[in-house]
């Protein structure tokens, strides 16, 4: 197959979904020699096909994150990295799937598996919660169902 950015940039979206700002960079360094003009004009006529779209990106990303256990905060971090809008992150984030009190709550209690009986119980499983993302109120209401 022919290596050109088109043809580059459908190989990488074919595996995942990729920010306009993801694509941007891949594509400049691994076409050093394409002009920003041409780069841009690859991820208009991507977009316009509707084969790149921040919006999906987005969805299937914090979908990906959330089974994996992340908090609302770590992933609109990583989505704000990756170029995406705070609206579309917002939008995201919104989904009616997405309890995020109930994920957090299922998270302290794997982690409360593997330290119950720990004094410093409570102060480990809010600094965990913590990093991955969740805000006060869903650790509060985590700890809470622990009895902690």
């Amino acid at each position: 197959m022919n290596k050109t950015p088109w043809n580059y940039a459908l190989s990488l979206l074919a595996r995942r979904e990729y920010s306009r700002k993801e694509l941007y960079q891949k594509l400049s360094s691994h076409f050093p020699d394409c002009s920003h003009i041409q780069v841009e004009d690859v991820l208009e006529r991507l977009k316009s096909a509707g084969l790149q779209s921040d919006e999906r990106m987005a969805d299937a990303w914090t979908r990906s994150r959330y089974h994996k256990g992340k908090g609302p905060l770590l992933i609109a971090r990583e989505l704000a990295g990756k170029g995406v809008s705070e609206q579309l992150v917002r939008e995201a984030l919104a989904q009616p799937e997405f309890e995020w009190g109930r994920m957090a709550s299922s998270v302290a209690q794997k982690k409360w598996l593997t330290i119950a009986g720990d004094e410093q119980g409570k102060i480990k499983i809010t600094r965990f919660l913590n990093s991955r993302g969740f805000n006060f109120d869903h650790i509060d209401s985590a700890l809470a169902e622990l009895g902690i």
